[in-house]
């Protein structure tokens, strides 16, 4: 690849392809394994989940994703659908599910979303405290964007400054 070639595009492609090689098949799996059996929540016998999330812009990080996930299911047993909707979709689906009660258990969306749902969201905090505690605390940036006073709303899986 020559530097007239060397695209902020390019560069994503190739690391997320990287990532997904350097830990793909078995050793993704025996990641997914190891962390699993570290957390200190179990899954029920029979437990799914069905994740909402927006639909990919490279190719690499879905294919990676979507590994990623069949590594948790294969590690846990909880079989995990995933449904991809537009990003202008996200909002009104999740906004739907939570009025209904009917609809994905965990949406992957806009940071502003959980305070627009504030009042149906699944409390976070012992979840993100743990996270917290085991990662070295949570930078001032993914607390705004997702609690409300001392309760956790949400997690925040990436702050990135794109330039």
């Amino acid at each position: 690849m020559t530097t007239s070639n060397f695209t902020r595009r390019s560069v994503l492609r190739t690391g997320a392809a990287a990532g997904a090689g350097i830990l793909g098949g078995t050793d993704l799996f025996n990641f997914a394994k190891a962390w699993a059996a570290d957390q200190p929540w179990k899954p029920e016998a029979g437990a799914k989940l069905n994740l909402l999330r927006w639909k990919r812009f490279v190719e690499a990080e879905d294919t990676a994703f979507m590994e990623i996930v069949a590594a948790f299911t294969k590690a846990t047993g909880v079989a995990v659908t995933v449904n991809n909707e537009s990003m202008d979709d996200v909002q009104p689906k999740a906004s739907v599910a939570a009025n209904t009660g009917q609809g994905p258990d965990i949406v992957w969306g806009p940071h502003s979303l959980p305070f627009l749902l504030e009042d149906k969201t699944l409390e976070m905090t012992d979840v993100n405290e743990y996270l917290g505690k085991k990662y070295g605390g949570w930078v001032p940036a993914a607390v705004a964007n997702s609690k409300v006073g001392n309760k956790w709303i949400a997690t925040v899986i990436a702050l990135t400054a794109v330039t």
